[in-house]
């Protein structure tokens, strides 16, 4: 709905063409939480924006739909939301305030689901504060937010399963002293170092942990064979509102991400132009770099 609003502004159109754009957009939206820990789940929030771009376009063609479907009867919000849902929040303070200003919004530093940020971060500081050996564990525990343990995540049987657990992610903290694309591998998930230590690890689901954003945290608390236990939390983890990146931390990343499809020098052009973006005098080189293909 989001980028079909947006769509609908950058194109023009008039307030019939969004309620036909949102109309239209409204029967594209969902996706199943069944298929978190699959392939799947990381093509929702890109199939969103493109359904979201195709729902203006058919509107700017001419395409109809319902014009009132957010309000309407099994419409957008009855189906979604329900009774309980805030309609005066729906406008207000529409157009005077933007959440990605503030109050900001959390970059994930490491590539794992949002809650798994706070549990990694702690696990990754024990281990680099006291340089744990994998091999002298005797056990992990990670203390998280009972509302954020979901049944079945930790029966972690693929790399891609261990995104979604909090098991795993301080599992192969603990063991790597790193976590990145490849820890979410199947290598990784198998290696002897991350096997030995998983079955270790237990979670302590607190329910006094909020679930809130801002405001959750975890623990991480390790026992060792020479008898000392040892514990770090996690209030704000590096990438977070309240803890943000330097610049140099996000190009980091970006860096190692876009090396897996782009040649450096097309990583440091699309870094160029995106930290140009609003000023760019035509988006169709910056979208053809995208498409890896070369660039004039």
């Amino acid at each position: 709905m989001g980028a079909a609003a947006a769509s609908a502004k950058i194109l023009g159109l008039d307030q019939t063409q969004m309620r036909m754009a949102l109309g239209i957009a409204a029967s594209h939206t969902g996706g199943l939480t069944a298929n978190t820990g699959t392939m799947v789940k990381s093509t929702h929030p890109g199939a969103a924006a493109r359904q979201g771009v195709e729902a203006a376009l058919l509107a700017q063609a001419g395409f109809l739909s319902h014009d009132s479907i957010i309000e309407a009867r099994q419409g957008y919000v009855e189906v979604l939301f329900g009774a309980e849902f805030d309609w005066d929040a729906l406008t207000r303070d529409l157009g005077t305030t933007f959440q990605l200003v503030a109050p900001g919004f959390n970059i994930k530093r490491y590539p794992a689901q949002i809650y798994m940020q706070w549990a990694i971060e702690a696990a990754l500081t024990l281990q680099q504060r006291y340089h744990i050996r994998a091999e002298d564990v005797t056990y992990l525990e990670l203390e998280v937010p009972a509302g954020n343990v979901r049944r079945g995540h930790e029966d972690v049987r693929s790399g891609l399963d261990g995104k979604f657990s909090f098991a795993y992610c301080g599992a192969v903290a603990l063991a790597e002293g790193q976590v990145d694309i490849d820890s979410f591998s199947d290598a990784t998930r198998f290696s002897p170092r991350v096997e030995s230590l998983l079955p270790k690890v237990r979670i302590k689901a607190n329910p006094d942990i909020p679930t809130s954003i801002p405001d959750t945290w975890a623990v991480a608390r390790v026992g060792l064979r020479d008898g000392r236990e040892l514990s770090e939390q996690c209030r704000h983890y590096r990438g977070s509102i309240a803890n943000p990146m330097s610049r140099d931390e996000r190009l980091s990343k970006v860096r190692a991400c876009a090396r897996r499809s782009l040649q450096p020098a097309d990583v440091e052009r699309l870094i160029g132009m995106v930290e140009a973006l609003e000023t760019l005098p035509d988006l169709r080189p910056l979208m053809v770099l995208l498409g890896h293909k070369s660039v004039p």
